[in-house]
């Protein structure tokens, strides 16, 4: 004796097949729903466009920010300048670890009235970058 599945039987398998897995995920708290938040997460933002002056330096003109948040970015480069400002005035350097993060500055871009610097902070795969303005 035969055993076999008939063309309409294979059919509607395969239908059935690719229903189940068009059934979003949602809120289960699976593999779908991590890889999503991740996703997400890994994603670069841009905080704002125009220049700051409320955070530490004479012209915050640029933050970015990737796996954190932008309120976490303002804080932490605050904390930074207030860490430069501390360790040499408005020509100074912070060399400690801010919020945890630990922050790179690139070289300075000089006149003799003013610098462009930009700074990287990171925290295992959390990352901020700003660029600022001071004036000397």
């Amino acid at each position: 004796m035969r055993v076999g599945l008939t063309t309409g039987a294979l059919a509607a398998l395969a239908l059935a097949a690719l229903a189940v897995a068009a059934i979003p995920a949602t809120g289960s708290g699976g593999a779908a729903d991590s890889t999503a938040k991740r996703a997400d997460a890994a994603k670069r933002s841009t905080c704002f466009k125009e220049t700051r002056t409320d955070l530490g330096a004479d012209y915050v003109t640029s933050l970015k920010v990737k796996r954190t948040s932008c309120k976490k970015g303002e804080k932490v480069i605050k904390a930074y300048h207030e860490c430069r400002r501390a360790n040499g005035g408005s020509d100074g350097h912070c060399r400690s670890r801010v919020k945890g993060y630990k922050c790179k500055e690139g070289k300075r871009e000089s006149t003799p009235a003013q610098f462009n610097a930009k700074v990287r902070c990171k925290k295992g795969g959390k990352k901020i970058v700003s660029t600022y303005t001071e004036q000397t």
